[in-house]
Parts: C-alpha cells; sequence; structure tokens
C-alpha cells in the first residue's frame, strides 16, 4: 500500500470520527469517561477494521487468485 493511500485513508476515518463525536456532543451532556470510552471504541475499531480487511483479503487472493479473471468478466 502506498503511503497517500494511507494518508486518504486515514482522513475518511477521520471525518467519520469527528461526524460522530458532533452527533454525540450535539445529543446532550456528555459525561468525561463516556467520552473517554467513545474515543476508545472508535479508535479501537478504526485500527481494526483495516487490519481485518487487509488480512482477508490477502487470504482471499491465494483462494480466487487463479480464477479471479473469470469473476471480473462475470
Amino acid at each position: 500500500m502506498n503511503w497517500y493511500i494511507i494518508i486518504i485513508l486515514a482522513i475518511g476515518l477521520a471525518m467519520d470520527a469527528v461526524a460522530a463525536s458532533i452527533a454525540i456532543g450535539a445529543a446532550g451532556r456528555v459525561v468525561f469517561l463516556d467520552g473517554v470510552k467513545v474515543a476508545l471504541s472508535f479508535g479501537a475499531f478504526q485500527f481494526a477494521m483495516p487490519v481485518i480487511g487487509w488480512s482477508l483479503g490477502s487470504t482471499a487472493v491465494s483462494l480466487i487468485g487463479g480464477y479471479d479473471h473469470w469473476i471480473a468478466f462475470f
């Protein structure tokens, strides 16, 4: 993966987290500990999902690499 793809992915994930944070903040009074929980859960999922997708994708390459051109054709 090139560095500019990583930067674009990071910007997209950051915009998603900012939008969710604005919505949570606009919903009402937020306790500091709840904010920390939300921040940690967003951070954990935004770290884990690309890693899981990359590992599943690299596994899928070995499984369908022989006939992937037929899948793209149809």
